[in-house]
């Protein structure tokens, strides 16, 4: 096969046969600040495959980076890809800083990337079969969801100045700040390691969501939560949202009936997902869009100003989106919101009686 080929080219440029992602040569971080100006472009004349198996990339890569490369291996679709001189590909490269940099701040994601086949995956992840230049400097901040190698989506940020961060929708994201131009498609080298979706689980404290992630485990809402598949919206409430509970539901409240909080945390589910950007075309009039509770709808709506409103039947004021489009592993969205959002009178009332957990109904 083509591949059995490409390997051992790839390997003898790399002058290795398997290399960990549990090493750094740094005992701290290294803080790297955004970019001021678009990534500069370099013109190489041959494919991204040669231009990882120069020798002048394979000299100045670190441990980190080559085994990133030599991971190429495992996932033959892409490796056929990128030493084919007809496809399009884009593939964003992190570098040493950013291998280094993900070690000590991901360890135990660096040791899981140990095995080959989760290895494949997170190379898959950087790559794009398609040509994704970064966008000229506009009059608008854009938001675009790409689709990996692995059809996992990827969140990219250009910044008015024409910058692209790239990530989930939370966090310092990743930076490009070069573009080596081959006959191909583009290798956009980048400042981090691209993490792949988490689940919403996961996602809640690396998102500083932590009173909802609490919430959801006194709930005993973790595993519900833990295993959702579906193109779920997420509207979730911020730690200071969980501070300002209203009279007609408390902390106390919360606290001492799980039904009611669990009744309170399905309403914050949404069972169509919705970007940001799908929420705009769809707005002209409010959306009433179903919810984790039955017969129990949230009403979304845009303001003037282009900021997202949502709200339940006793919400007295609208919560309002503070960070939007953040990107779960389920295929779903999470938008953060300043506001709990609250059902009908009659549901919490009914939920209050309830003794044990109620899991949303999808």
């Amino acid at each position: 096969m083509l591949l059995n080929a490409l390997v051992p080219t790839l390997l003898a440029a790399l002058s290795v046969a398997a290399l960990p992602l549990e090493s750094s040569s740094l005992d701290k971080r290294v803080d790297l600040p955004p970019p001021t100006r678009r990534a500069r472009e370099t013109i190489f004349d041959g494919t991204i495959f040669d231009y990882l198996s120069s020798p002048d990339f394979t000299r100045s890569a670190n441990e980190g980076l080559r085994a990133f490369t030599v991971g190429i291996q495992t996932n033959e679709r892409l490796a056929t890809t990128l030493q084919t001189s007809d496809s399009v590909t884009t593939l964003f490269l992190p570098n040493n800083a950013a291998f280094d940099n993900f070690v000590l701040d991901e360890p135990t994601l660096a040791q899981k990337y140990n095995g080959p086949n989760a290895l494949a995956n997170l190379v898959a992840y950087h790559a794009i079969p398609n040509l994704i230049v970064e966008s000229r400097p506009s009059s608008n901040k854009l938001i675009t969801f790409l689709r990996t190698f692995g059809g996992k989506r990827l969140r990219a940020d250009t910044s008015r100045d024409g910058i692209t961060n790239l990530g989930l929708g939370f966090g310092r994201g990743s930076y490009i700040v070069e573009t080596i131009v081959a006959s191909n498609g583009l290798l956009h080298i980048v400042d981090a390691v691209l993490l792949e979706p988490f689940s919403l689980v996961d996602t809640l404290p690396r998102a500083g969501l932590t009173s909802l992630s609490n919430y959801i485990d006194r709930a005993g809402l973790t595993s519900a939560a833990e295993s959702l598949k579906k193109p779920v919206t997420i509207f979730a409430p911020s730690n200071i949202a969980f501070s300002r509970l209203s009279a007609v539901l408390t902390a106390a409240n919360l606290r001492a009936s799980v039904g009611l909080l669990s009744t309170v945390l399905d309403f914050h589910i949404v069972t169509e997902s919705f970007t940001s950007a799908d929420i705009y075309s769809l707005a002209k009039d409010p959306i009433l869009a179903g919810t984790g509770v039955p017969s129990e709808a949230v009403k979304i709506a845009v303001n003037s100003d282009r900021s997202i409103e949502v709200s339940g039947d006793s919400n007295v004021l609208p919560a309002v989106v503070t960070i939007s489009d953040i990107i779960l592993s389920s295929s779903g969205i999470l938008h953060v919101i300043d506001a709990v959002l609250l059902p009908s009178a009659d549901v919490l009332t009914r939920a209050s009686r309830i003794e044990e957990t109620v899991l949303p109904v999808l």
